[in-house]
């Protein structure tokens, strides 16, 4: 029975043996992506090119209109947010005045949002003009 079981083990050893054998020659090594472009080392800050269609500004510039209601005499804070609610803009603002001015943005911001008293309206800012009509 001793010699059976060693017969048996033996067998199945062999055949694991074999199973990763085969396993381990089949993997194959993956070429790299022809697509990838070859690593360059740069030598000096000139020597960096860019495409001529890359944008190198993290900013940009907004005209934003305010346009004021005869009725809304009134003061109060006006405040334009970028979309992380960070104050781009404040001033005290009359209701009744309408002004312009233009302004300074981060370019990762798509959307903004005005704040005048108790109104309070978003904008998209891809087409850099905003006017914030009080009606």
């Amino acid at each position: 029975m001793k010699k059976q079981f060693k017969q048996t083990f033996k067998g199945k050893l062999t055949i694991a043996i074999c199973l990763l054998t085969l396993a381990a020659s089949s993997c194959k090594k993956e070429a790299t992506s022809p697509s990838t472009p070859p690593i360059e080392t740069v030598s000096s800050f000139a020597s960096i090119k860019a495409p001529s269609n890359f944008g190198w500004s993290n900013a940009g510039t907004l005209t934003f209109k305010f346009t004021g209601q005869i009725d809304k005499n009134y003061n109060s804070i006006l405040k334009v947010l970028g979309s992380d609610n960070s104050v781009i803009f404040q001033k005290l603002q009359n209701g009744s005045t309408s002004f312009s001015t233009t302004l300074n943005i981060p370019s990762v911001y798509k959307t903004i949002t005005v704040v005048f008293g108790g109104v309070k309206k978003t904008f998209i800012t891809n087409n850099g003009s905003v006017t914030m009509n009080l009606n």
